[in-house]
């Protein structure tokens, strides 16, 4: 996964940089602006898996994205971006329950799980370039870099076992990591102050989580602390409403 991070990273910075050397006409430089969109996180590699024995399942199914933005050209199509992501994904709760049962015997679990949340701040590179004579269209590339702050599920489970109703549990951990980002986007200038953007991007980050578990008595220890990291990778496709600040 390591590898594959950046085998995407560095194809994004070789086509940003080709990009950014095409020869500019003499028409006026792409106009900064502030946006907000909405869409999809879908989860991909280990934070969808949903097979318990991976240590790093994330369980996660399709989530909703928030974002807020800032683009500011600084010279001709270059620029700068401010970037605000707010993502939640829920848990597969019936495959956990399913997984569960399988690893530890008894029937009948019910669970209960709250979404993953993240929040994350992010800041890097911004290119925007025309596209046809009318330069109405363009393509966009945004690479960022930043922080995220990651919520686990708070994780119930509810079930018969050794000829008794058990619970188990994991509590919800918080953690702080690097994250990053990569994006492309067609924005389609509506008027002169207002557009809309068509975008997808890549996110990114292995946060590490204080996890602490409570188990059913005959299990043996009540509870365990353990730090385990979770790999969160999530493509998202979305719909900016942007306004020209400049």
């Amino acid at each position: 996964m390591k590898h594959a991070k950046f085998s995407i990273l560095l194809t994004f910075l070789v086509i940003q940089n080709s990009f950014s050397q095409i020869t500019a006409d003499n028409g006026q430089p792409r106009q900064s602006y502030i946006g907000a969109s909405i869409g999809t996180a879908l989860p991909i590699g280990a934070y969808a898996d949903k097979n318990i024995y991976n240590t790093g399942a994330g369980f996660a199914t399709m989530g909703l994205r928030f974002e807020g933005s800032i683009a500011k050209i600084l010279q001709r199509y270059w620029g700068l971006a401010l970037n605000y992501k707010n993502q939640t994904n829920n848990v597969d709760e019936q495959a956990f329950a399913t997984q569960y049962a399988q690893k530890y015997g008894g029937n009948n679990w019910n669970v209960h799980c709250s979404p993953w949340k993240i929040n994350a701040f992010l800041i890097g590179s911004y290119n925007a370039f025309p596209i046809g004579e009318t330069k109405l269209v363009s393509l966009e590339m945004k690479l960022l870099f930043g922080m995220v702050r990651a919520l686990t599920p708070q994780t119930e489970l509810n079930g018969y076992w050794l000829n008794g109703l058990n619970t188990a549990q994991q509590n919800l951990s918080i953690a702080d990591a690097f994250a990053f980002s990569g994006g492309l986007g067609l924005r389609f200038e509506v008027s002169k102050t207002m557009f809309f953007i068509l975008q997808t991007d890549y996110f990114g980050a292995n946060p590490k989580f204080n996890l602490q578990s409570v188990f059913p008595n005959p299990l043996g220890a009540p509870y365990s602390l353990n730090t385990s990291s979770q790999n969160i990778s999530t493509l998202s496709f979305s719909l900016c409403f942007a306004y020209r600040i400049n």
